[in-house]
């Protein structure tokens, strides 16, 4: 049993198990993920839970178009796994309602017990409203605050020994049935007998108790109605009363047996619903292994019918690809042939072609040429013609205009050549090399060149231009005196040439 209700974060869905039976207000477990592979094809929803099951992050629903998935291996895509498991099983949730007064004003405890299950409702979404939305923690305050408020009004409509008497309220065999003539016996006064007023105390304990039953029959009703449909209530049971310590020492032992029968009883209803669930689990557990041998049947058939149209197939493909490269070989041949002919075809006419292009080519050349070298000569005739006519019309052009230029003008120009003739006149008296004689024979000017020659040279006998102006004048010396009639002048020669050797 549990005091509270709760949510836990599991590793694997496949270890589940360990956390609901450890923790019996568990009603939710979330998969980490930290051991589940995204690649993986199926999920695994363990017996005895419901569960969401997400694809990158979004709830997706089942082959059936459930949003709520059934125990079992399922085929998944990628990155398909398993988000929130709910429990299936009934779940008992103890909780104590204090500060309760009774119509005597005593402050009691009562001690409630709640029997319920998580179930899908009739829009097939409960599971999924319950954890998004109601979650445990929700469920466990309306719960309390539904249960707080129907004990409360139980506590006040009767006094404290009668209220106490309400534990034995859970199975209704434990209650006998009072009827209205059995009040009226039990408010006899005097005269009743010892087991008379025992019997008179037993029916009133009786009517307690089925009170008792009337009450949690009808808070387990009014919850119903009051939470959500994805919650049901399976039964409420008032399992002890806490009375002042003062108070609960004068309780008989009778009552205590009583409330231990009860409680006893409570424990075996529980034991029976958790007997009923876990054969309800067998019984999914056999029909899913109903399912899944179909299914391997149905799929091992479905395999074999795709091998033999598989090899069927096969056969067929090979067959034709045998037929296609017979007749692409045939073909490729009678192509090969017919290619290696038109091949020779195109060679000879491509080699006439080319001569008849060639001689065309060298005729049209040869006519180019001739065509370009007579345009060349009648183009340089012209412009030759063009050159003479433009030189005459220029030297036309220039003696008119000398003819008609002024007297003035031509006396100026003859002038400047006057002066020009002065200058030069002056560069030569100016230029001690230069020789000016008015002697008309060559052996006077080569006898005056040779004086220039040794006036300048001061009479050194060292300076070739010396040595040879001293032999032409000992040259036209001779030639006077008449010791020579003729001076070789290719020997002077030689012997200049010799002497500017040295």
């Amino acid at each position: 049993m549990a005091t509270t209700l709760s949510s836990v974060t599991i590793l694997s869905p496949v270890s589940a198990d360990a956390y609901f039976r450890t923790d019996l207000g568990l009603l939710v477990a979330q998969p980490s993920g930290m051991c589940w592979n995204p690649f993986l094809p199926f999920i695994i929803i363990p017996e005895g839970y419901n569960a969401l099951v997400t694809r990158c992050g979004a709830e997706i629903p089942d082959k059936e178009g459930h949003i709520v998935h059934k125990p079992g291996v399922q085929c998944a895509d990628p990155f398909t796994t398993v988000s929130h498991l709910v429990t299936r099983n009934h779940c008992v949730w103890n909780a104590p309602i204090k500060g309760c007064k009774t119509l005597d004003n005593v402050q009691i405890t009562i001690d409630i017990s709640v029997i319920f299950r998580i179930v899908n409702g009739a829009q097939g979404n409960g599971v999924r409203f319950f954890v998004h939305e109601v979650t445990p923690g929700g469920l466990e305050q309306q719960l309390k605050d539904s249960v707080a408020q129907e004990l409360r009004a139980l506590a006040r409509s009767m006094r404290h020994t009668e209220v106490y008497a309400c534990r034995t309220g859970a199975p209704a065999q434990v209650a006998r049935n009072v009827d209205d003539d059995d009040d009226d016996e039990d408010e006899k006064g005097p005269g009743m007998t010892f087991k008379e007023a025992e019997a008179s105390r037993a029916r009133g304990e009786d009517r307690h108790a089925q009170k008792g039953i009337d009450v949690t029959e009808a808070m387990k009703i009014k919850v119903n109605q009051t939470l959500d449909s994805c919650v049901e209530i399976v039964d409420i049971s008032i399992t002890d009363v806490g009375l002042p310590s003062s108070i609960a020492q004068q309780m008989t032992a009778r009552t205590m047996v009583r409330s231990k029968q009860a409680y006893e009883v409570m424990e075996q209803k529980f034991a029976m619903l958790e007997i009923k669930c876990e054969n309800e689990v067998e019984q999914l557990k056999l029909q899913n292994d109903e399912k899944e041998s179909k299914q391997k049947a149905v799929g091992a058939k479905e395999v074999q019918d795709l091998k033999e149209d598989l090899a069927i197939k096969r056969a067929k493909h090979r067959r034709q690809l045998a037929e296609f490269n017979e007749h692409t070989t045939s073909e490729c041949h009678k192509i090969e042939a017919d290619t290696k002919e038109q091949a020779n075809s195109l060679a000879l006419e491509k080699a006439r072609v080319l001569d008849t292009l060639r001689l065309s080519a060298q005729e049209e050349a040869a006519l180019a040429e001739a065509q370009a070298e007579a345009e060349v000569q009648r183009f340089r005739a012209k412009t030759e013609a063009t050159v003479a006519h433009n030189r005459a019309e220029a030297a036309t052009t220039v003696a008119q205009a000398e003819k008609n230029a002024n007297q003035a003008l031509k006396k100026k120009r003859e002038l400047d050549i006057d002066e020009k003739r002065l200058d030069v006149y002056q560069a030569l008296a100016s230029n001690k090399q230069v020789v000016v004689t008015d002697a008309t024979d060559a052996e006077s000017a080569r006898l005056l060149v040779s004086d220039a020659v040794l006036q300048q040279h001061g009479g050194q006998q060292s300076s070739e231009a010396a040595l040879v102006a001293k032999m032409n004048v000992l040259r036209v010396a001779s030639n006077a005196l008449g010791m020579r009639s003729e001076w070789d002048q290719s020997k002077l020669d030689g012997v200049k040439s010799q002497t500017m050797g040295r």
